[in-house]
């Protein structure tokens, strides 16, 4: 029998049958050779674009645009997305975009897409983002600001005398922006950090989890626009058929008409067949008992629309499912459910 049991304050409501530096002259070698002044987006646009066109800034033509578009507009390279690797993996989007010079706004008229790259078996969050930007002028600004910026917070970090801003070193420092309010903004990494991040620039691609999820909603009834839950039961094992049942009642008894198809990841092997073999993978072996029990514990819930994605996730995450071990002997399984961005 399993019985499930809510934290505190919430309620039980169903039953079912059995079956988550400061030193200028170490490291980041790019930021200070490519602009000492450090002006604003459009001031940084202009200077790739010259460096592009040898003869000189390529002059935009009349358009009704922004002359942040318009200077974006200009650049003639495909798009681009920049890799960060060894970041935390509870980052998010608003993260990255927090870096624009002065606003908010800034950064989201340039990225495009960020994505949290997966382990394309386990959809374990690898801590490796995937930042798209409409052309490589923006990508290559946005990785020196992101150096930059780590320098600063670094410099701040193992300054004892809380004067750190006077005394670092002039290359690092926006004229526009005071150093307090960039490292103040700065999300990605702690001052903390030893080095410099790791960052590769390349061309936009789907990533292999991203085609896992392709797949998935091929097989869904929701293939227009649909929202993902990753569910974990780390646990205990139930098939997805289970599961489905267990959510159905739970939209019933509790008024939620979850629409929602739900399929294990462990169904992802047959999905093998046309992978890169370079594909990135948390270090596990195939046949360890670690890796099968991810992929027997793990669901994708592909979600009619982002509202029942979330609704889902306010009401399940963290609930407490007890099931029946054999023996009379009762097991509590503690349930985990995020978002996949995809």
């Amino acid at each position: 029998m399993i019985r499930q049991k809510w934290l505190p304050h919430t309620r039980a409501i169903f039953a079912a049958q059995k079956r988550c530096l400061s030193s200028p002259s170490s490291g980041f070698p790019r930021f200070a050779k490519n602009d000492e002044s450090w002006g604003d987006l459009k001031e940084k646009l202009n200077s790739s674009l010259a460096r592009a066109s040898p003869g000189g800034i390529l002059k935009p033509k009349p358009l009704t645009r922004t002359p942040l578009k318009g200077a974006m507009a200009e650049d003639l390279g495909s798009r681009q997305m920049l890799v960060l690797e060894g970041l935390p993996t509870s980052l998010v989007a608003a993260d990255f975009h927090r870096l624009a010079p002065g606003t908010l706004a800034g950064w989201e008229n340039v990225i495009t897409h960020v994505h949290q790259e997966r382990d394309p078996w386990t959809m374990e969050p690898l801590g490796t983002y995937c930042i798209t930007f409409p052309s490589s002028g923006a990508a290559e600004i946005y990785r020196d600001r992101v150096e930059r910026i780590l320098r600063l917070a670094q410099a701040k970090m193992r300054d004892g005398t809380g004067l750190w801003a006077t005394n670092v070193n002039p290359v690092l420092v926006n004229k526009k922006t005071k150093p307090q309010v960039e490292v103040e903004r700065f999300t990605l990494l702690p001052g903390s950090y030893p080095s410099a991040p790791k960052i590769k620039t390349k061309r936009v691609r789907k990533m292999a989890w991203q085609q896992v999820m392709d797949r998935i909603v091929k097989k869904s009834s929701h293939k227009r626009n649909p929202n993902h839950v990753l569910l974990e039961l780390p646990q205990a094992s139930f098939s997805a058929s289970e599961l489905k049942a267990i959510i159905k009642q739970d939209g019933i008894e509790s008024g939620h008409d979850w629409q929602m198809d739900v399929f294990s990841l462990r169904e992802t092997m047959d999905f093998e067949k046309g992978f890169p073999t370079n594909t990135r993978r948390v270090p596990l072996y195939r046949s360890s008992p670690e890796f099968r029990h991810k992929l027997d514990s793990r669901f994708v819930l592909t979600c009619a629309n982002p509202e029942v994605a979330w609704r889902f996730i306010r009401n399940w995450n963290q609930r407490i499912l007890e099931y029946d071990g054999g023996d009379e002997v009762f097991q509590r399984n503690r349930v985990k459910a995020s978002y996949i961005e995809t």
